[in-house]
């Protein structure tokens, strides 16, 4: 079968974007390029290599329709390489056994991944080519998630041979023998990855400044993209943006993260607002979009004061976001609420009637008032206060979006009632019970 290389692969690009519009900002700049020593297919992270001999034998002795179904699957496997910066993360390990690593890492969920694209041929086309594939779960964390590739690489190297290059991993034995036969493993026949390279094609040395541009451009893309998802209301692919976030092996800088978080918000203009609702029509129960102007200028935030955040970590993270505002001339205002059990009153009153005006501390950012925290603690730990409280208030102007600043170990009951407002989910341990509707960010107070 005659077919033009140039166009197969323009389209394999077009259908996975078709796809998973999320992966086209890190799909979009990678190039497919000729070369003449890769087996089937490899990336650097630049480029996706092919080997145009492979190419040719598949469509000369393939039909059409399972050619064009084989390059979608090694094409997409390319891609989840660069999206897990697995070309920026290999170090000194062995480059045969991160192959190998980073395969078992992918290998398994993409299989779904492309189930659900291109039908359930894709399965067949994962064995047909030898891909590693974890089918007994020894590379899964307890939680039925997938180990990072470093771990696999380190459970690898311990069931290496002394003086061998090669990498086995023992079969399963049903008469339970610990001796039993090894299988060997190879992942060149199914694409590989590669280090990450410069403008002249040569390996950047590890932990440079150039690798860690990298993986910061991969990260934005990924924090970009599930916004993007986000707004949309695309969940299939916010999830997948959330797995992948959530696989980089290098935290991401708090006022970074931040500072993307909020770039999002106050980059996207609408005309009209669900950040803002219209609180004329609030009391039929359901949101309805302001016309006012997007971007009100305040911003909330909730401290966890349960006991498990103490005050000078409070005051770390306050100083912090007060860096990262900075860059925001848009934020005039901050208000700060403290959250347990119940909402903490923090202003003195002679009465107990409700007035949620009485729960805020409020800081003019435009006549340099400073975040000042105040030394409060005791509860248990909530966080739906924090987003009752903020629809309760009878604010001046509605806060575009809201911080949450907790160790994480805490639920909330609103998942089938998100707050209609951008919530950044700020913690300093736990992630697990992030709410879905919260962008989640892990705090280092060693590192603020």
């Amino acid at each position: 079968m005659v077919v033009s290389i140039e166009k197969e692969l323009l389209r394999v690009r077009r259908d996975i974007l078709s796809n998973n519009v999320s992966y086209a900002s890190v799909l979009v700049p990678l190039t497919f390029k000729e070369k003449s020593d890769v087996g089937v297919m490899a990336t650097d992270g630049k480029y996706i290599y092919y080997s145009e001999e492979w190419m040719t034998d598949l469509y000369d002795e393939a039909d059409l329709d399972y050619a064009r179904k084989v390059m979608y699957v090694i094409t997409m496997h390319e891609l989840k390489h660069v999206l897990n910066c697995h070309h920026t993360r290999r170090g000194d390990r062995d480059p045969k056994g991160w192959n190998i690593a980073t395969d078992f890492a992918i290998n398994s969920d993409l299989i779904e991944e492309c189930k659900k694209d291109i039908g359930y041929t894709a399965e067949t086309i994962f064995y047909n080519m030898n891909a590693l594939v974890d089918t007994n779960g020894q590379f899964r964390n307890d939680d039925g998630t997938f180990k990072s590739a470093e771990h696999i690489y380190s459970i690898l190297k311990s069931n290496q041979e002394e003086d061998s290059d090669d990498y086995t991993m023992p079969m399963p034995d049903p008469d339970g023998d610990p001796d039993g036969d090894s299988m060997p493993l190879d992942s060149s026949s199914f694409g590989e990855v590669t280090d990450f390279t410069d403008g002249d094609g040569n390996p950047v040395e590890a932990n440079s400044d150039e690798i860690a541009e990298e993986q910061q451009r991969i990260s934005d893309a990924i924090i970009t993209a599930k916004q993007q998802m986000k707004g949309i209301g695309d969940d299939s692919g916010y999830a997948r943006m959330s797995a992948l976030q959530e696989a980089q092996s290098t935290p991401v800088d708090f006022s970074t993260s931040v500072a993307q978080h909020l770039t999002f918000k106050y980059s996207t203009e609408n005309d009209m607002s669900f950040h803002r609702p219209n609180r004329r029509l609030m009391h039929t129960g359901v949101y309805y979009p302001s016309n006012k102007p997007s971007h009100s200028g305040v911003l909330a935030i909730g401290f966890d004061i349960s006991g498990s955040v103490s005050h000078q970590e409070r005051c770390l993270q306050a100083e912090a976001l007060e860096n990262v505002l900075k860059s925001f001339p848009q934020i005039e205002k901050v208000k700060v609420c403290y959250i347990n059990t119940i909402v903490q009153r923090i202003k003195n009153k002679d009465d107990d009637d409700f007035n949620a005006d009485d729960y805020w501390d409020e800081f003019d950012l435009v006549s340099g008032e400073e975040i000042d925290v105040r030394d409060l603690s005791g509860g248990g730990t909530r966080v739906d206060p924090f987003f009752n409280l903020i629809e309760e208030t009878q604010h001046e102007v509605f806060p575009d979006c809201a911080i949450y600043f907790t160790d994480g170990y805490v639920n909330s009951d609103r998942e089938d009632n998100p707050p209609q407002f951008p919530v950044l989910w700020a913690t300093t341990d736990h992630t697990g019970c992030t709410p879905k509707f919260a962008e989640c960010v892990q705090v280092d107070v060693n590192n603020l």
